[in-house]
């Protein structure tokens, strides 16, 4: 369901099976995944567009996929894995400006949960770094750049992107609240409720 100036509405499934929209943009493109279900749940990436959901492509070797974020030109975020027992632990861009393609930015055992894209094709994603205890770790990876680690503002806990603008990220670190970074992953200012 999304919402909308007139009210919600509602885009039903994707191909009659449990569907889950994570994201939509100011031109009503939304994205999320649909899941089979087996001995572990099996996600396929979609995106509803134009009155119908469409299954994005898999990238070479990947079955389990899953479209977390769209930008306003319709670059999709998304996490993908080598099978439905692997989960999700691989970060992707599908790419408004090459439909069909898919475009793996953070391979495995990345373990990507959540993040954003913003305009420019910046994205800030929260994966599971191993070796600091499995405690997540907000990156930013600008667009054909390296990524960054989101420098944490609390001396332990998990760091992590939620929402990602042409500016400013924010997300949360720990139990500390949230807080603001700059593109250069330092922390800007803290916000509690």
């Amino acid at each position: 369901m999304v919402w909308r100036a007139d009210g919600p509405h509602l885009l039903g499934t994707a191909f009659g099976l449990d569907t889950e929209l994570t994201d939509v943009n100011a031109s009503g493109v939304a994205v999320g995944s649909y899941t089979e279900y087996g001995e572990f749940p099996l996600h396929h990436a979609v995106r509803y567009t134009g009155g119908h959901f469409e299954r994005l492509p898999d990238p070479p070797g990947y079955t389990n996929t899953k479209a977390l974020a769209i930008n306003a030109r319709g670059d999709i975020l998304g996490a993908v894995g080598e099978t439905a027992a692997s989960g999700v632990n691989t970060t992707v861009v599908w790419p408004a400006d090459a439909p069909g393609t898919v475009e793996v930015l953070l391979p495995a055992p990345g373990w990507q949960v959540q993040g954003g894209i913003d305009d420019n094709g910046t994205v800030a994603a929260a994966v599971v770094d191993w070796s600091a205890g499995g405690h997540l770790v907000g990156q930013v990876l600008p667009q054909g750049g390296a990524a960054i680690r989101l420098a944490s503002p609390v001396p332990a806990g998990d760091v992590v992107p939620q929402v990602i603008t042409t500016h400013r990220i924010a997300g949360t670190a720990g139990d500390a609240g949230v807080f603001l970074w700059n593109h250069d992953a330092r922390s800007t200012a803290r916000y509690r409720a």
